[in-house]
């Protein structure tokens, strides 16, 4: 929805973070092969992935080659055309100039290499936790590798047990066990929650018990 500019406001040039549920990211690995064929590699490997065609998506990918490996490491974000040419609609009606168009998880996962520069070249799960939902990315070196969209609607349980505690350990559990299946050489060092004190300060030291890793609360 376009709202007027905010005449305080004293640059209209802002970089804009898409909606989560609007972007799809992936990853995948490949073998070592030349740079002038990763564009078409990247579109064949990415079909396996989404549900759509990449000639309908504004996408983009890094390429990262690991040492003492043979294989490229492919992050793919896209995010669909309509969509994109939308958010673009209302931000122009809104009198704002998007200098960079980016994934939620893309913008989070460079804020936390920031926040936490000495756990930069480690795995780290950032839990952003709001009233009903979590979005979770598991991020290295400020790039998103996994990302998830958790519900936390409540759903019955004993009344001493907050049910959405609950729900986000079982999702993180499951989350952290299919990052590792799918990739065996990651190792995630810690999960970090982020959100109102009020609703997540009691969390971290049950979590951290249960999930056997340090869960700590971010800033």
């Amino acid at each position: 929805r376009a709202e007027p500019p905010n005449r305080e406001l004293s640059t209209k040039k802002l970089a804009v973070a898409l909606p989560s549920q609007e972007a799809l990211i992936r990853f995948f690995t490949m073998p070592a092969i030349p740079k002038h064929e990763w564009e078409t590699a990247v579109q064949f490997e990415a079909r396996k992935y989404i549900p759509f065609k990449t000639e309908t998506l504004v996408w983009h990918y890094t390429v990262l080659h690991p040492k003492a490996t043979s294989r490229l490491e492919f992050i793919f974000a896209a995010v669909q055309r309509s969509v994109f040419q939308r958010l673009q609609s209302a931000l122009e009606a809104a009198g704002v100039e998007a200098t960079l168009m980016e994934p939620r998880s893309a913008s989070l996962s460079r804020l936390v290499r920031r926040a936490l520069p000495q756990h930069a070249s480690e795995f780290v799960c950032l839990v952003d936790v709001e009233e009903d939902m979590a979005h979770l990315v598991i991020t290295r070196d400020g790039l998103p590798y996994l990302t998830r969209e958790i519900s936390l609607a409540a759903e019955p349980s004993a009344p001493t047990v907050d049910a959405r505690a609950q729900r986000l350990l079982s999702e993180l559990s499951v989350s952290l066990d299919f990052f590792i299946r799918e990739y065996p050489a990651g190792h995630v060092s810690r999960v970090v929650l982020f959100g109102d004190d009020g609703l997540i300060g009691s969390w971290s030291m049950s979590m951290a018990d249960q999930l056997k890793m340090p869960v700590e609360l971010g800033t």
